[in-house]
């Protein structure tokens, strides 16, 4: 316990220095610059108002820090709205793209009642900030371990829960070396719902108390596929194409793969669309430049052509990837033929379409697994990675009964990995008390 508390206030400290040294004048000037909006920084700092009593009970603060998320946040959101009826949340984020997906959760969902930045992880600092406001707890969602935060809710007696929690096994030694910090916080956490045994017993590697940590499941499985809709020149140029070709959050490595293969793949499919979303929407640019050095006509999402019949289309927005999966023939998923971890199979396999990835999906190991095991899933191994995925690709777009054969056995393997949205909801619902937690701070 003391080295723990060594440890807090050792991280406490550095976090201080890096806040006021770093991370606030880097903020002012983006905001000088009209880089960020107004009042990021008073957010960053915990220095915004209170926004008043909570409008219901039970009022949560559940953080997201980006938007995939902000996704699973609103999937749990929705299964806590059906045991409790006046839920109030308010929804943090880590970034912008958050902000961005946490507003239109918010407009989709009642619960919702605000969106604010998480202020820097300052132990004192978020401890006057979640004073006043009357939370009855706080939900962190996935990956985001928070020594700071942790030990706030603890001072302050707020249940702490982590829900579709995980850790990456190659964070897993990094925190490991910091054990006495991280065990620490999560000692604070009231419940944490883990994603699968291996993240169980990484969490109780760590040092999280056995009794507090749960395997509930991936709560991924359980978003009903809901497509924004298309731009209308986009939703008129794809019904026109087939087939059509998704390759989502890409990586740098592997467009040039996918374009090699893509390119080789209209000699025998001519009306091939290939779309590429990048991981990072600002890299789309590159992405068009090793279109063009492959010979292929590439357009931005951006800006539509009418008289442009492209070969790739490069999405430079966020938000459509789902919609986009919606019209594949086949799926690519990225951040798999680069020591990632993958990037999320479930979208385009919640939607019956039949997935080819690289050796690494460790992120998403349970779920590869029952995709693979069921048909719907190709892993290449990345040796020779244009012909592979030529190979890969091309078997499936030359055999369409084949693909949707595939993807049907993908949705139903996936149907079979669902529950995780009620058990963790039962869970939050059991421990979240009736009146108002938060202590007075001394």
């Amino acid at each position: 316990m003391r080295a723990g508390r060594v440890a807090l206030r050792l991280y406490g400290a550095g976090v201080e220095a890096v806040t006021w040294l770093g991370l606030a004048p880097f903020e002012a000037g983006r905001a000088l610059v009209g880089r960020t909006p107004a009042g990021t920084l008073a957010a960053r700092l915990g220095r915004t108002a209170p926004a008043g009593p909570p409008p219901s009970r039970p009022h949560l603060l559940v953080h997201a820090v980006s938007v995939g998320e902000v996704a699973t946040a609103g999937v749990l959101l929705q299964a806590l709205s059906r045991l409790f009826p006046g839920l109030s949340a308010v929804v943090s984020v880590g970034n912008r793209d958050g902000w961005n997906a946490a507003g239109r959760l918010r407009e989709r969902l009642p619960a919702v009642s605000g969106v604010t930045y998480l202020p820097w992880d300052r132990p004192r600092a978020l401890r006057r900030w979640l004073a006043g406001r009357g939370f009855d707890g706080v939900v962190v969602v996935e990956t985001e371990l928070w020594p700071g935060l942790f030990s706030a809710c603890r001072a302050l007696g707020l249940p702490l829960f982590l829900a579709n929690a995980r850790v990456y096994p190659r964070d897993l030694p990094r925190y490991r070396l910091a054990r006495p910090l991280f065990a620490g916080a999560l000692g604070a956490a009231t419940w944490i719902g883990a994603q699968s045994e291996r993240e169980r017993e990484a969490f109780l590697s760590l040092g999280a108390r056995p009794e507090s940590v749960e395997v509930t499941g991936n709560l991924k499985l359980d978003a009903t596929p809901s497509d924004r809709p298309l731009p209308p020149p986009w939703e008129e140029a794809l019904s026109r194409r087939a087939p059509v070709l998704v390759a989502g959050s890409t990586h740098p490595s592997e467009e040039r793969p996918l374009l090699a293969a893509a390119a080789r793949l209209r000699e025998r499919f001519p009306g091939l669309l290939l779309v590429v979303a990048p991981r990072h929407p600002r890299r789309a640019g590159k992405v068009v430049e090793e279109a063009r050095r492959e010979g292929l006509v590439p357009v931005l999402w951006s800006a539509p052509d009418p008289a442009a019949r492209p070969d790739v289309l490069v999405v430079d927005e966020i938000g459509f990837l789902a919609s986009l999966y919606s019209r594949a023939a086949v799926a690519f998923v990225g951040g798999s033929l680069v020591p990632k971890g993958g990037q999320n199979p479930v979208e385009p396999a919640a939607r019956g379409v039949p997935v080819v990835s690289g050796a690494d999906l460790s992120h998403f190991a349970d779920v590869a697994s029952a995709l693979e095991a069921a048909g719907a899933l190709r892993r290449i191994r990345g040796e020779a990675p244009v012909e592979e995925l030529e190979e890969a690709l091309g078997a499936w777009l030359a055999d369409p009964a084949s693909a949707r054969e595939a993807g049907r056995a993908g949705r139903q393997a996936l149907e079979a990995l669902r529950g995780a949205a009620d058990r963790t909801a039962r869970a939050v619902a059991a421990r979240v008390p009736s009146t108002p937690a938060v202590k007075s701070l001394p």
